[in-house]
């Protein structure tokens, strides 16, 4: 695994987010902060990785949802409902989602899925995959086109990214173009993407700026439809 250019020691990383070493270590343990770590036990990442965690945490407010929640308010956002959830769940993020900006709503739904970065993969790794992100951007007519080339996808339930990438000859690489994402959806869904909500949402967390920008412009206009449509 290698990541072009100078990478950043966990303190680095501490004082880019204004958090403890060890905070930010546990941050590239659990995956929130993209990084990849030495046979020495350190950890390292990069300014890429670094300004879309950042992205996350501070420019966003309150805890992040549980993954129940996290995929029922991407549904709503999507116009679908979120059957999944009891009413009196439901009522409470409606009333969340009347007061969140777009940036919280990236934050709070940050946490239901954990995302897997590869440098390459070999043709047809997209297969079998839900895809969302760079792969289908034209979708949220924000001016991004879609990225056919780029494997961007949830793995099927029950198949988890390390598999799938071992079949398909995807390799490692934490500031990778490609992107598996865990199935943590709580019930099935058989489509070729994932709803619009969930498409900017992944976005929103690119180590591109621009296509974070784009993703956040996307929930802030999905979040306005719906508002209306109350």
């Amino acid at each position: 695994m290698f990541s072009e250019g100078r990478e950043l020691s966990a303190i680095e990383a501490a004082a880019f987010l204004h958090v403890s070493q060890g905070h930010a270590t546990q941050l590239m343990r659990s995956g929130t902060l993209a990084a990849r770590q030495l046979p020495s036990g350190h950890w390292l990442t990069s300014e890429a990785a670094l300004g879309a965690c950042d992205a996350i945490m501070r420019r966003g407010h309150g805890r992040t949802l549980a993954p129940e929640s996290a995929w029922g308010v991407l549904w709503e956002l999507s116009g679908l409902h979120p059957h999944w959830l009891s009413s009196s769940t439901l009522s409470r993020l409606r009333a969340q989602l009347v007061e969140w900006r777009p940036e919280d709503i990236v934050r709070a739904v940050s946490s239901r899925t954990q995302e897997t970065r590869y440098r390459s993969a070999a043709p047809g790794a997209s297969s079998g995959l839900t895809l969302t992100g760079r792969r289908v951007a034209s979708v949220l007519k924000v001016g991004l086109r879609s990225w056919t080339d780029v494997v961007a996808g949830y793995v099927p339930q029950g198949v988890t990214p390390e598999q799938h990438a071992r079949r398909t000859g995807m390799t490692l690489d934490y500031e990778g173009m490609h992107t598996l994402y865990e199935w943590t959806l709580p019930v099935p869904y058989n489509a070729p993407r994932m709803p619009v909500a969930v498409v900017a949402a992944d976005l929103a967390r690119s180590h591109v700026t621009t296509e974070r920008a784009k993703g956040v412009h996307a929930l802030s206009r999905l979040r306005y439809e719906w508002a209306r449509s109350r």
